[in-house]
């Protein structure tokens, strides 16, 4: 249970995501605090990346509802996930390191609303680090945060 001194940054309440006669993720609930860390594992087909689909608005729930900081951003897209990632990043204390990773972070793909017109998250926050990849593999992840941290020398970076 949470302290009342703790804020709910991120809410799911009993959402399902059904494709056609297929229940991707279903009834799923919790709650996340600000600074908290929650861990989504499971075997291949269990609705992982439906689930972070469904919270970054790629998708829009069959059932339920997601709410950022109280605000539902349920289906909402990209767009309306502007609002919310500016509040969640001012609740951060700095030094903060923004780490943009994959295809759509890059090269805007959903907040741009198509991969040829460019922006990404830098339309969004100052990124510090940008990382390759659809997906980005373990190793640049790992590089990038390296990098983010000071901790590739010089020499190397860029290589």
């Amino acid at each position: 249970m949470l302290s009342p001194a703790i804020t709910e940054a991120l809410t799911a309440g009993a959402v399902t995501k059904r494709f056609g006669g297929l229940v991707a993720v279903d009834n799923m609930s919790f709650k996340l605090a600000e600074r908290e860390v929650l861990g989504l594992i499971g075997p291949n087909g269990s609705g992982k990346t439906t689930m972070m689909n469904l919270i970054s608005g790629a998708l829009k729930p069959s059932a339920g509802e997601i709410s950022v900081y109280g605000e539902a951003v349920t289906g909402i897209g990209a767009a309306g996930m502007t609002a919310p990632l500016a509040r969640t990043r001012q609740a951060m204390p700095d030094p903060v390191v923004v780490i943009a990773t994959g295809a759509d972070a890059i090269s805007g793909g959903l907040f741009a609303g198509g991969y040829a017109t460019g922006g990404g998250a830098a339309g969004q926050l100052d990124v510090d680090v940008w990382v390759p990849g659809s997906p980005a593999t373990p190793f640049s992840l790992l590089h990038g945060i390296l990098l983010a941290l000071g901790r590739v020398p010089a020499a190397r970076r860029g290589a």
